[in-house]
């Protein structure tokens, strides 16, 4: 009967650690794409700051959005800049895609940035 037990432990341990791998795996390829989120998210809210305050034209801050998101495998396909005297309103929408073996995982990002000069 000692057998048996050991082996249900053994088995118990490597469901664990395949749960765990699994975890770590899924979790290394979906974080980057919120960190880059974040960090897009900062970079529009520095751009709507300056083209509030006339230190870039919709044209500079609409180059520098789609440059940095280029370098960050960001699509800028549903970008919109509006600019109104002193209000900005800048909305970038994406959607990444994450591929899995045997699955396919699609998140919606929303960059929605509203700045009004003072």
């Amino acid at each position: 009967m000692r057998l048996n037990q050991r082996g249900a432990t053994n088995f118990k341990a490597i469901i664990s650690v395949a749960l765990f791998v699994m975890f770590v795996y899924a979790m290394f390829k979906i974080v980057p794409h919120f960190m880059n989120n974040y960090e897009m998210d900062d970079f529009v809210q520095t751009e709507a700051r300056f083209l509030a305050y006339g230190q870039r034209t919709e044209t500079e801050a609409r180059a520098n959005i789609i440059k940095k998101a280029g370098s960050m495998d960001i699509p800028t396909d549903d970008l919109k800049i509006q600019k109104d005297g002193r209000k900005v309103n800048i909305r970038l929408a994406y959607t990444v895609t994450v591929e899995f073996p045997g699955y396919t995982f699609t998140k919606d990002f929303l960059i929605e940035v509203k700045n009004t000069a003072i």
